[in-house]
């Protein structure tokens, strides 16, 4: 039983309960119910036992002001047995903050530097306050400190920018390193304290008097795709594409492969950036200094193309598979500055699972000088070098940009007829303009050369991405690189150069030459009539 008790003003301070009669298995000193028992002739009975802790839960209104907690215990007679004298001092309540926190990039990469901007705002009737500390989420760390993981929330002081804190709003901005991962608690948190020392005692004081809080960011890497023959003992190229913000402002990047993987440089005019092996310098972080060597290639980052507010860079590199795949062991890509700091990360670039196949990298050879805007022949070129039981379809992905020209279907022609192209169907599919597909009979593809050839409308403008693709799958329904049914996806370079296209200008220029020729030979043998006729 419980009852509330009221001030003068018939506002509710407290509350007094009835305690029933404490059962026999919870009390431990069973003397002292002995010697209750005696002194009250067995009258009284115990409801809490000496030198033990009781927990009461109730809820509150805190309050800003200092509060102290009387606490005491009354004989069912009503006479005192016990108190604290309220001496107890209570929490005092602290008013919230105005708190927000936004990155300058909209994604947050990964093991990155990254800028944030905090800004904090007194809250109404708040004490006056000489520290504010800052307190992120677990992994964030400011950029360059040294804080030992598993240590927890780093607490940062922040200093007092402004001459009234209590008025004017306070704006940092912080360089931080971010956390390999989104933290399941994204919180960040501001305490206001006011540090006080007692001018007869002494004694320091350091209260909180505000506080707040505000969701943060998780982190997200950037958008990287790598494409390889995912097979055994192979080597071929890797074509790398990758997003970065603008913003970054980056110079370098560092592909790193997985164990038993070997990546190398081809001459630039095919990697499509400068390419070289990773070499370690002293003034690395140590994040960079942990890094693979043998495994890493040197990006420097050229030719671009831009979306919006970032910039996307492609790559094409040589690599060696091992003869069995061991581990699913990611890649990595870290983007640096000009100054060697990670701007932008993904550490978690899935490795492709291998397929059984055994067979060499495609190749694109153009039969006719391609010229930008026009046809041209293109011969597609895959070797086989053990037999397949279970390939059903070629798919020829053609860069952005480029379509075919096919308009009858012996326009696309197979070269090698040993290949077994399906007999019970249409074999060509050229239904979409960017992709050919060519349907197999349900039997074993013998291993040997093969060719395909067909016209292609050659695109106006160089894109990013200038490789081929040639998809080889297990099923009639293979279309696009996430198909279930692709056993494995070849990138093709295509570093033959282009010829431009003929520009409108220039077909004005030509027709203006021609017709001022025209003119010119006209007014000749005008002139030449009129003489003969004198």
């Amino acid at each position: 039983q419980k009852q509330y008790t009221r001030n003068n003003f018939e506002l509710v301070n407290g509350f007094r309960a009835v305690l029933e009669r404490m059962g026999q298995e919870y009390i431990t000193d069973a003397a002292a119910v002995n010697e209750l028992a005696y002194l009250t002739d067995g009258l009284s009975s115990m409801a809490l036992e000496a030198n033990r802790d009781y927990r009461v839960r109730f809820w509150v209104l805190p309050t800003m002001m200092a509060t102290e907690w009387y606490v005491a215990t009354e004989h069912e007679t009503g006479y005192l047995t016990n108190t604290n004298d309220g001496e107890t001092s209570a929490p005092t309540a602290v008013p919230q903050m105005s708190l927000t926190v936004t990155p300058e990039v909209s994604r947050s990469p990964p093991v990155s530097a990254t800028t944030v901007s905090i800004s904090v705002r007194a809250a109404q009737g708040q004490w006056p306050f000489s520290r504010l500390l800052l307190l992120p989420p677990y992994g964030f760390l400011p950029y360059g400190a040294q804080i030992p993981e598993g240590t927890g929330r780093p607490m940062l002081e922040l200093d007092m920018i402004v001459a009234n804190p209590l008025i004017d709003e306070m704006t940092y901005q912080l360089r931080m390193h971010t956390p390999r991962r989104t933290n399941l608690d994204p919180r960040w948190f501001v305490l206001a304290r006011n540090l006080q020392v007692d001018e007869i005692t002494g004694e320091i004081s350091d209260r909180i008097v505000g506080w707040s809080f505000v969701d943060g960011f998780g982190v997200a890497p950037c958008a990287v795709t790598a494409r390889y023959g995912a097979i055994p003992s192979y080597t071929g190229w890797l074509a790398l594409t990758f997003k970065v913000p603008a913003l970054a402002k980056g110079r370098f990047a560092l592909f790193s492969a997985p164990e038993s993987f070997e990546l190398r440089c081809p001459d630039i005019k095919e990697a499509g950036q400068a390419c070289e092996p990773y070499q370690i310098e002293e003034h690395f972080p140590d994040e960079l200094l942990a890094l693979p060597i043998a495994r890493t290639l040197n990006l420097t980052m050229g030719t671009f193309i831009a979306e919006g507010q970032d910039l996307v860079y492609s790559a094409m590199l040589i690599i060696v598979t091992p003869e069995a795949l061991l581990t699913l062991q990611p890649w990595e890509l870290r983007v640096l500055d000009q100054s060697f700091t990670v701007v932008d990360a993904h550490l978690e670039i899935p490795s492709l699972p291998f397929s059984e196949l055994q067979a060499e990298n495609p190749t694109v050879k153009w039969l006719t000088m391609p010229q930008r805007g026009e046809a041209a022949m293109v011969a597609i070129q895959v070797i086989i070098n053990r037999r397949i039981k279970t390939l059903r379809m070629l798919v020829f992905l053609m860069p952005e940009g480029f379509r075919h020209d096919i308009q009858h279907a012996n326009q696309l022609a197979n070269i090698n007829k040993n290949f077994p192209v399906a007999i019970e169907r249409e074999w060509r599919d050229f239904s979409n303009l960017r992709s050919v597909r060519i349907f197999i009979e349900p039997t074993t593809v013998a291993s040997g050369t093969f060719e395909w050839q067909f016209p292609v409308i050659v695109a106006q403008k160089a894109p990013i991405n200038t490789e081929w693709y040639v998809f080889l799958c297990d099923d009639y329904s293979c279309r696009v690189f996430s198909d279930p049914s692709v056993v494995v996806v070849f990138p093709v370079p295509d570093f033959h150069e282009k010829t431009p296209a003929v520009t409108f200008d220039g077909l004005m220029m030509t027709g203006g030459l021609q017709r001022r020729h025209l003119a010119k030979w006209s007014l000749i043998l005008l002139l030449g009539g009129l003489m003969c006729s004198v």
